[in-house]
């Protein structure tokens, strides 16, 4: 930018009582001189403590405005993860490693958000992932819609000793080379799920539930 002779090359800063070079300020259409009125260091500081103050109200804006058309984000999100991958991938693994604590908090914080949505998916989810971490047992893809059937088959409540169910059990234990499927799935109470563990064969847990205090 060529400064005119009339104009001087420096600038006071209110926020931090500063003189400084006109290049140390931001462009700005609402003054005069055409530069916003504090320096750049102390913009940055002032957007970040309004970003601090405001946080709610802003991430409940975002979120509106994602959820209000969402394709045309993806599509920029996509367009800039591919432009770049290897240099996105490393800026992202090394903030990770950084931020250790605050990328868990994050994480965490994202679950819980979207476990209180759909719970059960979640859940299933879960059970899904630790039967195929299990080596050698066979996962069957199902609905929620056939689980809630299942679970409606059964009146809601323990297939074991027919007290509410709270969650759901596997007949054969995945331990044993029981595999997770729809059919290997019973509803159970929190106790039954506990004591019958990895029993197996059946016989050894029904014996165990005969002789359960009632």
């Amino acid at each position: 930018m060529t400064i005119s002779p009339d104009i001087p090359d420096t600038k006071h800063c209110p926020k931090c009582d500063r003189n400084l070079p006109r290049t140390a300020f931001g462009p700005s259409k609402q003054t005069k001189d055409g530069l916003f009125g504090w320096c750049r260091e102390c913009k940055r500081g002032g957007d970040r403590q309004s970003h601090v103050d405001h946080r709610e109200e802003r991430t409940a804006k975002m979120r509106a405005y994602y959820h209000a058309d969402p394709e045309p984000q993806r599509a920029r999100s996509r367009a800039r993860a591919q432009a770049n991958p290897e240099e996105n991938r490393a800026r992202a693994t090394a903030w990770n490693r950084a931020n250790l604590e605050r990328r868990n908090a994050i994480a965490r914080a994202s679950d819980a958000r979207r476990y209180l949505i759909v719970p059960e998916r979640f859940r299933e989810q879960w059970r899904r992932r630790n039967a195929v971490l299990r080596k050698g047992v066979k996962a069957t893809p199902f609905t929620l819609e056939q689980l809630a059937a299942k679970l409606d088959y059964y009146g809601g409540r323990c297939r074991w000793c027919g007290a509410e169910a709270e969650c759901w059990d596997h007949v054969k234990p995945l331990g044993k080379g029981g595999p997770h499927m729809l059919s290997n799935l019973t509803p159970a109470c929190t106790p039954c799920n506990a004591r019958k563990r990895d029993l197996w064969p059946l016989a050894r847990w029904l014996f165990v539930l005969a002789r359960a205090p009632r």
